[in-house]
């Protein structure tokens, strides 16, 4: 990755992109793990015009402060399934 990131969507985005450029189809696959390390606020130079990022920021920290309230997973994002 180019930049260090806490943000979910990065992650499993780029780990989704190994998986599809390393899977053969019709292989099974039994199990996949994906692991991070020293999660920090990562470096960002934002434009001023750059709201989309901004937004995915606010909407990352309200998911993370609602589940460490109330319990694990009790927030989290949809899946979209691409065809």
């Amino acid at each position: 990755m180019e930049q260090p990131t806490d943000h979910d969507v990065t992650i499993f985005e780029t780990a989704w992109k190994l998986f599809l450029d390393e899977w053969k189809p019709g292989k099974q696959v039994r199990l996949i793990g994906v692991g991070v390390s020293s999660l920090g606020s990562p470096t960002r130079q934002l434009s001023f015009w750059d709201e989309s990022t901004t937004q995915e920021i606010r909407l990352q920290s309200i998911i993370d402060e609602t589940n460490d309230r109330m319990g694990k997973n009790v927030l989290r994002r949809g899946a979209h399934n691409e065809k």
